[in-house]
């Protein structure tokens, strides 16, 4: 009786043990299952894996590896990666498998050449196997970034083009300054051009901007800051104008235009040019002196600015004053009316008096009420009505200037008589002087684009560049499954261009349509 619970308990015993064998025998295969998977996966990417022992002896290689040096992955199994590598590359390479061996994780690149005899760059990254705190081996995981190598190369020689052209551009100076929140300023580059428009170096400016700053005329500043806050406030373009000191000791008028790009700690970088406008200053000075202008020096304060008042008469016909909006401009029987521009180097306001300073004879002054603003496309000057302003001289009625409408068949004739009267200073044809601003103005707009587009370049560059390789790294095992399911380099390779090329190709008819939008928005009217 006692022997049927024993045969019982037996047979129990061996549907548990068959039961568990079982169990065994399918995570054994589930097992089998996920290792081939990750092989497949390991062997499908573009990346050369490898384990190695303390011995540097390949424990594992996976497809690509093997592939690479045209050889069976199992004919690498037990070999020394001495023996494979060239001397050179495994020179290169030995310092860092020790440094693995010793337990510290390396990064570093190295050259070799390829199968087909190309050189080639490649990124190797080696990770240590701990087993407790002793080292049994080590992982590495090899990319090629030959590619990258060529695009960041490509970029530098664009980079240093673009370096070339603006230090040999006599007249422009490119800059990026950082203002911080703080209200420092620091220039974290500058073109070789600040040489001779500072007379500094540009590690000299970039290690103390007050070198670039200092220069800046006194009363011009003032009118820079307060552009400068109106572009952060409406986040747009800065476009200003001033006065510099020259290291000869010489004034010249720069025109400056930056871009802001805000930072997440509160600065802003400014990224702009520099040009020098003298020329075009003294084209535009050429125009004013078109006019019968008395010259004068205009001081409000601590602030003075040279220029002339022109005497109008009460019904011009040759000489009409117009604002931008081609409307006449009144001039009133007393008092100067001021463009905008001088207004703000002076800060003045209508109702407030400035003293004025005549530029010749006795050199007297004057206090004058300011009777009213005007905005004009180019020049800064004073106007006044032709009878107050003969009053000022103290000399009674009185010209410096006079505007003649000639036969355009007899100018030659005109010019060449007026040139032999002894009172006769000079003579300015006024269509020669509009032609000369014009072609000055083309220069500077065209060395203006030309920077710009060069900057445009290697930005658009820069954005496709980054966007390709965030792309590539948000879809790597994506782009990695694909190869395992079959997929060719070309295909995969296809896929992830293929997008980008057709996001480009979208953005471009659309930059062109936003971009003559925003061109057509600011242009209010059309210069002379």
């Amino acid at each position: 009786m006692s022997s049927n619970p024993t045969l019982e308990a037996l047979e129990q015993r061996i549907i548990i043990l068959e039961e568990e064998l079982a169990k065994a025998r399918h995570d054994k295969e589930a097992l089998h299952e996920k290792a081939e998977m990750f092989e497949n996966i390991i062997n499908g990417v573009s990346m050369l894996i490898t384990y190695m022992d303390t011995e540097e002896r390949y424990v594992f290689v996976n497809r690509a590896y093997a592939q690479w040096y045209e050889v069976n992955p199992k004919q690498l199994i037990g070999k020394r990666v001495a023996d494979i590598l060239k001397p050179d590359v495994y020179e290169r390479a030995s310092h860092n498998i020790k440094k693995v061996l010793s337990g510290q994780p390396v990064s570093y690149e190295n050259r070799v050449i390829d199968k087909y005899g190309r050189e080639c760059f490649v990124r190797a990254n080696y990770e240590p196997r701990f087993s407790g705190e002793q080292v049994k081996g080590f992982y590495t995981s090899i990319v090629d970034i030959t590619e990258s190598r060529q695009i960041e190369e490509a970029l530098r020689e664009s980079e240093s083009r673009i370096q070339t052209i603006s230090n040999n551009l006599a007249d422009v100076m490119i800059y990026q300054v950082i203002a911080k929140s703080d209200g420092s300023r620091k220039f974290s580059y500058l073109s070789d051009t600040v040489r001779t428009l500072y007379g500094v170096s540009p590690k000299e400016a970039m290690a103390d901007s007050r070198l670039i700053y200092s220069r800046i005329h006194e009363d011009d500043i003032a009118y820079l800051i307060e552009a400068e806050e109106e572009a952060i406030k409406t986040a747009s373009r800065f476009k200003a104008e001033a006065r510099v000191k020259e290291p000869s000791g010489g004034i010249r008028w720069s025109m400056y235009s930056s871009t802001p790009t805000f930072m997440k700690d509160g600065s802003v970088y400014w990224n702009g040019i520099e040009l020098v406008i003298t020329e075009r200053k003294r084209m535009q000075d050429e125009l004013v002196r078109l006019k019968q202008a008395l010259p004068v020096k205009l001081m409000h304060g601590h602030r003075s600015y040279q220029t002339g008042i022109e005497g109008i008469p009460d019904d011009p016909y040759l000489r009409r004053l117009i604002d931008i909006d081609l409307e006449p401009v009144e001039i009133p029987p007393e008092g100067l009316v001021l463009t905008d521009r001088l207004a703000d180097i002076l800060d003045v306001r209508p109702g407030e008096d400035v003293v004025v300073e005549v530029q010749e004879g006795s050199r007297y002054t004057r206090s004058v009420p300011v009777a009213g603003l005007t905005s004009q496309f180019i020049g800064i000057a004073a106007y006044m009505d032709m009878q107050a302003a003969n009053r000022l001289t103290g000399i009674g009625m009185a010209f410096s200037g006079a505007f003649l409408m000639i036969d355009k068949n007899r100018e030659r004739e005109i010019t060449r008589t007026l040139s032999e009267r002894p009172r006769v200073a000079g003579i300015v044809s006024q269509e020669r002087a509009i032609e000369a601003f014009r072609e000055t103005t083309a220069q500077t707009m065209l060395t203006y684009t030309l920077i710009l587009s060069l900057f445009a370049g290697v930005i658009a560059f820069g954005v496709v560049y980054n966007s390709a390789r965030i792309s590539l790294s948000e879809r790597d095992r994506e782009l990695a499954s694909l190869r395992v399911l079959g997929f060719t380099r070309g295909e995969v390779a296809y896929i992830l261009l293929g997008e980008l090329a057709v996001l480009v190709l979208l953005s471009i008819p659309l930059g062109f349509v936003l971009g003559s939008g925003a061109s057509a928005a600011r242009s209010t009217t059309q210069m002379p």
